[in-house]
C-alpha cells in the first residue's frame, strides 16, 4: 500500500545534487504524534472606559432637547447596566448613544 505524504515545509529546498528546488515530504502524522496548535481568546472590557462612556451619555441626555423633561437614566452596577427611559423611542436613542460613546472610547459595543 502506498504511504500518504504531506508537505512539512512550505519553502523550497535547494539540493546541489538534484539541481533544482524541491519540497521535502514527510509521512502524515497520526493524532498522537502531531501537536495541534491551540490558543485562547480572552476578552476584557476596560470598566473605566465604560464608566467614562456612561458619564458622557448622561451629560448628553441632560443637554439634548428631545430628552428634556424625561426621566431617562443609565447606570452600571457590578457587571450589569440598566437603561431606563420613558418610552421605546427614547430607549432606542439611548441604546444608539451607548454604542456611539463606547465606540469613541474604543470599547466594542458587542462586548456588553
Amino acid at each position: 500500500m502506498r504511504e500518504r505524504t504531506r508537505a512539512s515545509a512550505p519553502a523550497a529546498i535547494c539540493d546541489p545534487d538534484r539541481g533544482a528546488p524541491y519540497l521535502r515530504l514527510s509521512p502524515v502524522a497520526s493524532g498522537k504524534d502531531f501537536a495541534v496548535p491551540s490558543f485562547d481568546i480572552v476578552s476584557r472590557v476596560e470598566i473605566a472606559e465604560v464608566d467614562n462612556a456612561i458619564a458622557g451619555i448622561t451629560r448628553e441626555i441632560a443637554t439634548r432637547f428631545d430628552f428634556k423633561g424625561s426621566k431617562c437614566t443609565i447606570e452600571r452596577k457590578e457587571g450589569e447596566m440598566a437603561l431606563v427611559a420613558d418610552d421605546d423611542l427614547k430607549l432606542k436613542q439611548m441604546h444608539e448613544l451607548l454604542k456611539v460613546h463606547l465606540t469613541r472610547r474604543k470599547v466594542e459595543a458587542g462586548a456588553l
